[in-house]
């Protein structure tokens, strides 16, 4: 995000603005003394003094004391920080498969480091109720593992579909998420604000903030797993549409000779490539198994392979011919297969007049993750930091 020099009129107003352009900076660019956060921001010696001094008087900065004689040697001031243990948010990430679903959880403190703490695998719910209890039992795990449970401030749960306002009209592998039921239960049952939030929306958002370069691009984050979605992000944001339905690629059907399959059911890893897994007596979901076939030049295999890439290669093109993008960051669960795959797409996709750069995510696995528990300490920064007038 952009820093802007302060033009508002009104002491109160000036006041909280002020206060909201030194933690957003410090929350971008990393710890700074007061000279530079008022070179940074335009603003005079004496307005950083006084707004520091109430963000530290509230909790929300940390300076460390300077001892008198290095003071007096004009040693440099130590450099304000954001208070870690100022608040907490918590995510929650839904991530179905064939016949399981797993439930992975994280936390994140003030200064936005996060802390993974578990994974859950059982067998997929076949009602909201009975996920609602999945999910509680989750989450009161995770909350446990908070330093100050009463600095919990929100919950983000990632969920494999669409969200739009308070309902999942759609989520195909994990159909007990879908209405109103599911999000309604949930929000009962904690004690904090809950948000929902598109899974792949999440990973886009957790690789803005582990790749600042990322916010002056045009991007989509493409996952595929046991389904397919696009995240997509133009210039630092991230596009969700008017009812949440943007980057829902996986519903979308093409015509392939006299079929009109959609994504989800060409590209999602538990179809023809766990078909291909067990055609072979390897355990479906090891994909990573058919590089061993493919270094060998296994016919049964190869002709396989090569459609998946043409399938994915068409993907890649249907969101670059629309959004005209800078990079697709392809999230694919099977690290040494998808170094086999790699260089038969970059020949599928050469011939694009603008060509796209594929990249992989930097957080890989654990982007959708990070981006819930970034989401929702995101979310809750406005209440954080919101000074009243009769504090």
């Amino acid at each position: 995000m952009t820093q802007t020099h302060i033009t508002a009129s009104g002491p109160g107003r000036i006041r909280q603005q002020n206060r909201r352009a030194v933690l957003e900076h410090l929350r971008y660019h990393g710890d700074a003394p007061r000279s530079a956060l008022g070179a940074a921001l335009g603003l005079s010696a004496a307005a950083v003094s006084s707004v520091t001094n109430e963000l530290l008087d509230d909790g929300l900065l940390l300076e460390p004391a300077t001892p008198p004689a290095a003071r007096r040697q004009g040693r440099p001031v130590s450099p304000l920080s954001l208070n870690p243990e100022a608040a907490f948010a918590l995510g929650l990430l839904l991530r179905p498969a064939l016949d399981h679903l797993c439930l992975e959880t994280a936390w994140v403190d003030y200064a936005g480091r996060i802390r993974v703490t578990g994974q859950t695998r059982a067998p997929l719910p076949g009602s909201a109720d009975e996920l609602q209890r999945l999910a509680a039992d989750a989450i009161d795990a995770l909350s446990g593992e908070v330093p100050h449970t009463a600095r919990i401030r929100r919950l983000c749960v990632g969920i494999p579909g669409v969200v739009s306002a308070d309902s999942i009209p759609i989520a195909p592998k994990l159909q007990a998420a879908c209405g109103e039921g599911f999000i309604r239960a949930l929000q009962a049952h904690c004690r904090w604000p809950v948000s929902f939030h598109n899974d792949v929306n999440l990973a886009a958002t957790s690789e803005l903030h582990q790749q600042p370069r990322l916010r002056q691009c045009n991007f989509a984050y493409l996952h595929v797993y046991a389904g397919i979605g696009s995240g997509i992000v133009l210039r630092g944001q991230v596009l969700g549409g008017s009812a949440g339905w943007a980057g829902e690629l996986g519903q979308l059907r093409i015509t392939r000779g006299t079929q009109r399959p959609s994504f989800e059911e060409l590209l999602s890893t538990d179809g023809s490539l766990a078909a291909l897994l067990s055609s072979l007596g390897e355990a479906p979901a090891d994909l990573d198994a058919l590089s061993r076939y493919i270094d060998q030049r296994d016919e049964r295999v190869l002709p396989v392979i090569d459609q998946y890439c043409e399938h994915l290669s068409d993907a890649i093109r249907v969101l670059h011919s629309v959004l005209d993008l800078d990079e697709v960051l392809l999230d694919f669960p099977g690290d040494a297969l998808f170094r086999r795959i790699r260089p038969r797409l970059d020949v599928l996709l050469q011939d694009m007049a603008h060509p796209v750069s594929v990249t992989s995510p930097v957080m890989g696995h654990h982007a959708a993750l990070h981006g819930a528990a970034l989401s929702a300490l995101s979310e809750s920064l406005p209440a954080i930091e919101q000074r009243h007038e009769s504090a």
